[in-house]
Order: C-alpha cells, then sequence, then structure tokens
C-alpha cells in the first residue's frame, strides 16, 4: 500500500494476510503469494485517492475460499502481470527476509505451483 508522507515523500507498505495455525517444527508456509499494486501505480491522499476499483485485479486473484486452485498474472511471458507466488526458500534466502517483489516487467523470480 502506498502512503503520502509530508513534502511529497512517500512510504510504500505490503499488506500480509495470514492464517492462523498451531506452531509446528516445520514452517506451514511454502508458497507466498503477493500481488504488486505499487509499480506503475501512482496514489496520493490528495489527487488520486486509492479507492476499491484499484483492488479489483487483486480480488479477483485471492480466491480466498479456493486458494488451491489460484493462478499467477505474471510470467515472463506477461511480465505486466501483478499476482505471482514465491517460495517460501526464495524468501528466507533474502537479506533480512525482506518481502518486496520484484517490480512489474522487471523479470526475475519464477513461477510456481502451489
Amino acid at each position: 500500500m502506498l502512503f503520502e508522507g509530508g513534502a511529497g515523500e512517500t512510504e510504500r507498505r505490503n499488506l500480509l494476510f495470514f492464517d492462523r495455525k498451531p506452531g509446528a517444527e516445520e514452517p506451514w508456509t511454502r508458497t507466498v503469494w503477493v500481488y504488486d499494486l505499487r509499480t506503475n501505480k501512482h496514489f496520493t491522499l490528495k489527487t488520486r485517492r486509492l479507492a476499491r476499483a484499484d483492488l479489483d485485479g487483486f480480488v479477483e486473484c485471492y480466491r480466498p475460499g479456493d486458494r488451491h486452485n489460484r493462478r499467477p498474472t505474471w510470467s515472463e511471458a506477461t511480465p505486466e502481470g501483478r499476482w505471482r507466488p514465491y517460495r517460501y526458500e526464495e524468501i528466507v534466502s533474502r537479506a533480512e527476509l525482506a518481502l518486496d517483489p520484484v517490480a512489474v516487467g522487471e523479470g526475475g523470480g519464477e513461477a510456481v505451483e502451489d
């Protein structure tokens, strides 16, 4: 999510959803799905507010009741896609467990099946 700060500054935020699971020795998470609403979008609090319609693509992709049938919209053939999965191993191998996705249209990473 993007928020306007003072004097023209902006802050970028990620919105995360979690399922409540009991503790386990092995991580429950195998795949993290990311919807990149930030790349090539500009929202401000005054001139271009985030509207419900801006989230329609995310809502269509998220499929909470049918998450095992999620399909990425990003691939090397469709680099403008915003919805893609990352493997747990890829995330934990990043410095400081960074969750910032590769920007839309910049490639990198590979699509994974759930």
